[in-house]
């Protein structure tokens, strides 16, 4: 059924946590720290929760995290890391190049005013074309068409970290439609530029209700373990390994429960595996709360597995 939305106000997954974005900090990066045209595609996530899109062809770019020196004071709140975006070669056909948080559920900070904060900077003077937010009401059913709200166009970016700060009102949810499938959200945009190469940084990304101008840092930190958690919500991987007895010809079973619970059924995937008196191993019936990890054996006795599996619930 097509969810209604009118002045009543149901909580969201984010409630209670004054940042709206997760891994802001860039702290989480499960998927690995650097990411090149092998494992950088048109709409690949890599550091937690951070997306990035784009429509070239023959492009050559990286993103990769970077680590702050000690003691600095160009961006508060101490951060260990940032994100780097470098474009070394143009490619062609390029219409939009981004880097994307999707916050989950479109009632975030509806008919509220926020404040987006970040710090950027480049090794040599860029533009970004336009930082944007997005209501999207998701698929299923016949949901509202999405909305953007536009924090700012042609923003300069200089050679240091420097604070860009925005504040927004985002529209209220009175006689739209929610999609049936579970996947609304409020997308956090960055278009970066196009036709050119670059190297843009960004770090210490928050986004938080009302006008927060006033305030020097309305970050908000939370504990890595909570922080982490938040990620996993989304993605998580894990190294498994496992010992027991297997019939010879049968199946052993395992209920793996996930550290958190996930956003929805995610897709399963082994990422590397190994055995000994093994033939096959498969990962069955996921929920948003556990699956059966099933290994076959191929001889009776002690049956011995392990490797590395990953669980993908990202909208």
């Amino acid at each position: 059924m097509l969810t209604k939305i009118g002045q009543s106000r149901l909580p969201g997954p984010l409630d209670g946590f004054r940042n709206k974005i997760i891994n802001g900090d860039f702290d989480v990066w499960q998927r690995g720290t650097s990411f090149g045209n092998a494992n950088f595609g048109t709409g690949n996530y890599c550091a937690d929760r951070w997306l990035t899109r784009f429509d070239a062809s023959g492009s050559d770019r990286a993103f990769s995290r970077q680590a702050f020196t000690p003691g600095q004071t160009d961006v508060p709140g101490e951060p260990k890391y940032f994100g780097r975006y470098a474009v070394s070669a143009v490619g062609t056909g390029a219409t939009y190049r981004v880097l994307e948080q999707k916050i989950e559920g479109v009632r975030t900070l509806a008919g509220k005013k926020a404040t987006l904060t970040l710090y950027a900077k480049a090794a040599a003077a860029l533009t970004l074309p336009q930082i944007r937010l997005r209501q999207d009401f998701g698929t299923g059913g016949a949901p509202s068409a999405a909305v953007d709200i536009v924090a700012a166009s042609n923003i300069a970016v200089g050679t240091g970290w420097a604070k860009l700060q925005y504040v927004v009102d985002i529209p209220p949810l009175a006689a739209k439609t929610i999609g049936t499938s579970g996947n609304d959200q409020l997308a956090l945009t960055i278009f970066l530029p196009v036709g050119t190469t670059f190297t843009f940084d960004i770090a210490h990304v928050s986004l938080v209700e009302g006008d927060a101008t006033a305030e020097a840092d309305p970050f908000s930190p939370r504990h890595i373990q909570q922080e982490m958690a938040m990620c996993e919500r989304y993605y998580e991987r894990r190294s498994f390994f496992h010992t027991g007895y297997g019939p010879g010809g049968g199946a052993l079973e395992i209920d793996v429960p996930f550290r958190v619970q996930k956003r929805g059924t995610p897709t399963m995937t082994i990422l590397e595996q190994s055995y000994a008196n093994g033939s096959s191993f498969q990962l069955n019936s996921p929920s948003i709360e556990r699956f059966i990890a099933r290994y076959y054996a191929s001889v009776a006795g002690t049956a011995t597995i392990n490797g590395a599996w990953v669980a993908d619930a990202e909208l």
